[in-house]
């Protein structure tokens, strides 16, 4: 028996097939995408909120251990020996060239990060007198083979920024220190009501209390 096969309807059968496989694929791409999970936006475990910075720099080359000491309206201190208290935290007690110092794996050299700088953050608007104190507390001069190319007296610079609603430099300004154990008074501010803010420059209010310690050179 002969059997006659046409060439359009062979053609016709595989172009049907091959449109419903593209049918197919389509739906199930639609399908995954619809499925899919939107991206979720992770919050971090801490939230960081600051109204006020204490910033405290000296000069980088130094080797002295300077720290930063605040006085709360409510007579409480901040500073390296209690850094976090109510709503102020020291961020980072820079302890000079102490803590500056790390071995280079490569080289095998004792390097050091240039810089000293701590940072005080207020974190709430808490209205009141407050008081910011430098403290000279050691000054490592025997730390590295090599001696320190500053040594005191010099300037520490003080910035106090006011973060909300927009970063603001209130006052900047250079505190000469000249020797170990000495305590000086940056400057007083005010917190008003309104977040404003008053600088008192005249302010001398030891509290510290280390005036009487005395430590390795």
């Amino acid at each position: 028996m002969k059997h006659n096969y046409s060439k359009h309807s062979t053609n016709l059968a595989f172009l049907d097939m091959l449109f419903n496989m593209v049918l197919a694929f389509a739906f199930l791409f639609v399908l995954a995408f619809l499925l899919i999970n939107p991206p979720t936006v992770r919050k971090p475990a801490v939230e960081l909120k600051a109204e006020y910075i204490i910033q405290v720099d000296w000069p980088d080359e130094a080797y002295e251990d300077i720290d930063t000491w605040l006085l709360l309206p409510n007579g409480k201190r901040v500073g390296f020996g209690s850094k976090d208290v109510d709503y102020v935290t020291l961020d980072r007690d820079d302890r000079g060239i102490s803590g500056d110092t790390f071995l280079n794996p490569v080289t095998g050299e004792i390097e050091v990060v240039k810089l000293n700088r701590e940072m005080m953050v207020i974190r709430a608007r808490v209205p009141g007198r407050y008081v910011v104190n430098l403290h000279v507390y050691a000054l490592h001069k025997n730390h590295l083979p090599q001696p320190p190319k500053i040594e005191l007296p010099y300037a520490v610079s003080v910035t106090l920024i006011k973060v909300n609603p927009l970063v603001t430099e209130i006052i900047k300004k250079p505190i000469l220190m000249s020797k170990l154990n000495q305590e000086a008074t940056a400057f007083a501010f005010d917190i008003k009501d309104d977040g404003s803010i008053s600088i008192d420059n005249d302010a001398d209010v030891p509290f510290i209390g280390f005036s009487n310690i005395v430590r390795s050179q």
